[in-house]
């Protein structure tokens, strides 16, 4: 990878020299076209993927859970870690109803979320895929 940006890189320093003499609209194109793949490359080596994973998967989430997302999903599962821990230390009835409670609230968002997606047919293959691990769970 390191060639190939040597070689843009070595490119796009052609077409700076070549637009302080004449600026046309296909130095600009090529400019824009290389640098545009040089910032995709860094991006992709400093492991900026998990980023642009996350950030489309809220998206995916805000679409699907009928405008109700708002943070919700992060919010109810940070309560349930919360009281999972909380529980963990004292063990007791009052921490373990807590801990119950917000695992339903966190399975009720998850599955209006999930219903949601399910309806909508461009997600068949992933509506097929969700029930198949719903199945596998179920079948544990």
């Amino acid at each position: 990878m390191e060639e190939v940006k040597k070689i843009l890189k070595n490119q796009l320093d052609r077409e700076k020299e070549s637009i302080k003499r004449e600026l046309t609209l296909s130095n600009l194109d090529a400019i824009y076209k290389i640098t545009g793949t040089l910032c995709n490359i860094h991006e992709l080596e400093c492991a900026e993927m998990p980023t642009v994973l996350s950030e489309a998967s809220e998206n995916l989430i805000k679409k699907y859970s009928n405008g109700k997302y708002d943070k919700n999903i992060d919010e109810l599962y940070n309560r349930y870690i919360l009281a999972k821990e909380a529980y963990k230390e004292n063990g007791d009835q009052a921490h373990r109803d807590k801990l119950m409670e917000c695992v339903g609230r966190l399975m009720v968002e998850i599955y209006d979320m999930l219903s949601s997606m399910v309806m909508d047919s461009d997600f068949a293959d992933e509506r097929k895929e969700i029930q198949k691990q719903i199945r596998k769970l179920a079948d544990m």
